[in-house]
């Protein structure tokens, strides 16, 4: 028959003499007998390991909507270009203009994609001294 998840087993370890003086020691200090001790570090170990794959989880989907943000702002910025290609183009300005109007246009996408990645990555801020 199997053991159903609530019932409770007993369990033969071997460890060396110093882990059991420290989980004696532990034991003491925390008023618990030595088999709460062990069975409360190995329920916070499980814990810890729980709490590490949520963190995981949660950077992993902050990457993707960091990316899919990225590549959002980038169809953008190549449909705006485009357009401004057209734009300038048609306007029959002088390639001097044209080449003024583009470098204006590039900084501030440049500065539209350091806040945008800033706010995705908030960490990098930091490295700018903000």
């Amino acid at each position: 028959m199997a053991r159903k998840p609530t019932d409770e087993v007993q369990l033969k370890l071997r460890f060396s003499e110093a882990l059991r003086r420290r989980l004696e020691r532990e034991a003491k200090r925390f008023e618990r007998s030595m088999n709460a001790e062990i069975i409360h570090r190995l329920e916070q170990s499980f814990q810890k390991d729980d709490r590490i794959d949520e963190l995981r989880q949660a950077g992993l989907e902050i990457m993707e909507r960091s990316h899919q943000e990225h590549l959002e702002l980038q169809l953008r910025t190549n449909r705006q270009l485009a357009a401004l290609f057209l734009k300038l183009h048609e306007s029959g300005l002088s390639n001097d203009a044209m080449k003024a109007a583009l470098n204006d246009w590039l900084a501030e996408t440049e500065r539209e994609w350091v806040i945008a990645t800033e706010k995705a990555m908030p960490w990098l801020r930091a490295g700018r001294g903000y």
